[in-house]
């Protein structure tokens, strides 16, 4: 997984049913990096996995397996430029006075 901090330009990445167990806590310097599919890996640690993606300062569609609402919640918390979640559009709605 380190080798693909060297994709520089990289915007989408597909590492579906690869059996990870973690990502690099900082993915920072994928930069350009668009969209993600990590879905059917076995992640350790979910919340360690939202943070690194938290470091992809333009992911805005990440595919993944959630487990319950409180997963859900996680990942529209930690990512608020997320407009894509399971290839489903994201509508934030804002109440105002």
């Amino acid at each position: 997984m380190d080798s693909l901090i060297r994709f520089k330009n990289l915007e989408e990445l597909e590492l579906s049913n690869n059996e990870l167990k973690t990502l690099p806590s900082d993915m920072s310097s994928l930069s350009t990096l668009q969209s993600i599919n990590i879905c059917n890996n076995k992640f350790n640690d979910f919340s360690a996995v939202i943070n690194a993606l938290s470091t992809l300062p333009q992911l805005n569609k990440l595919s993944l397996n959630l487990e319950d609402k409180e997963s859900v919640t996680l990942v529209l918390e930690s990512l608020p430029k997320l407009r894509f979640l399971n290839e489903q559009r994201i509508f934030f709605y804002t109440i105002s006075c």
